[in-house]
């Protein structure tokens, strides 16, 4: 059996915790904004706050995958590069324009008003991340250049350091801003909701409630993985999970989402259409998923360890889908 490498376990441990719990809406955020006397009423604080909630979730999203992928093509167990006599070889399955287009939004909108505690947050990690971008761009080039195939892996070596120092490099700024991320989206949501209770719009609170479900899987997934690559994740722990996500999906599924209903909650009533069938899509998907790992208990490890990495991505890509509604 392939051994998975450590270094991706930690990533994996580290990354998971970047999926956001909440919305992309920002009715009202001003409780959670240290605004300054510059502060206009004609800046949307939104798109700001917008930009950091696509820069949280690209992190556990398309960079996770990344990252990965690269371990798993040009790593060891302890992190060491290995090389490869695939002459087809690619440096990582992933779009890095994707993870470049999050960190030019929030770099853009960091020097915005209003001021934003978060701000603080925000800097050093594109630093960091800036440089961790300039590196997997290298190890794309080397690969699609096939330069591998010419300088028996020496500069794949130099790549395969630089790239592990950064994630070194990374882990406090990224630590920083998740956790405070992390309480400004609580705060946010929290708004968001009771404003939904109180107004009666059951799309977006049947979604909401999805996504509290789908959290508690990939929540029970995450907890169960140790920072060394062990799996303590049993058929006893995640049976009753599995169920909740179920039932969730019927509810979803039972809610009107015509028209009349949309506009009566605010949405654009064309373009938020697509996003809620689309919502109900990948809801679908992740209760296949969840029923997936449900049944890989029991047999090989790492066949385990691909769907729950499944799992987390298709809660990421939840998060992805109701942010655009």
């Amino acid at each position: 059996m392939k051994n998975k490498s450590n270094v991706f376990m930690v990533l994996l441990v580290l990354n998971v915790v970047f999926v956001m719990t909440g919305c992309n809406k920002l009715e009202k955020a001003k409780e959670n904004i240290a605004n300054d006397d510059s502060y206009s009423s004609k800046i949307d604080e939104k798109d700001k706050y917008n930009a950091y909630v696509d820069l949280f979730s690209v992190l556990s999203g398309e960079l996770a995958k990344i990252e990965h992928s690269y371990a798993q093509k040009h790593m060891d167990g302890d992190g060491q590069f290995v090389p490869t006599d695939d002459k087809t070889a690619l440096g990582y399955i992933g779009v890095i324009g994707s993870v470049q287009r999050a960190i030019e939004e929030a770099e853009k909108r960091l020097s915005t008003k209003p001021k934003m505690a978060i701000d603080e947050d925000v800097k050093p990690l594109l630093t960091v991340l800036k440089k961790e971008v300039l590196i997997l761009e290298e190890i794309e080039s080397y690969y699609q250049e096939k330069d591998f195939l010419n300088d028996h892996d020496e500069k794949g070596k130099e790549l395969n350091s630089k790239l592990v120092s950064i994630t070194k490099e990374m882990n406090d700024p990224i630590k920083n801003f998740s956790d405070n991320m992390r309480t400004f989206m609580s705060e946010t949501e929290k708004k968001e909701r009771e404003a939904h209770k109180k107004e009666g719009n059951k799309i977006s609170l049947g979604m909401l409630e999805f996504l509290d479900t789908a959290k508690e899987a990939r929540d029970v997934v995450s907890n169960s993985i140790a920072e060394e690559g062990r799996i303590d994740l049993t058929t006893e722990n995640y049976v009753g999970v599995n169920i909740d996500v179920s039932k969730a999906l019927d509810e979803l599924k039972k809610i009107p989402t015509d028209s009349k209903d949309i506009e009566k909650e605010g949405f654009s009533s064309a373009t938020s259409s697509i996003y809620i069938d689309r919502f109900i899509e990948k809801a679908s998907e992740f209760k296949s998923l969840s029923n997936e790992l449900a049944a890989s208990f029991g047999g090989e490890e790492e066949a385990l360890i691909d769907v729950m990495e499944k799992l987390s991505n298709g809660y990421s890509e939840l998060i992805d889908v109701y942010n655009k509604i």
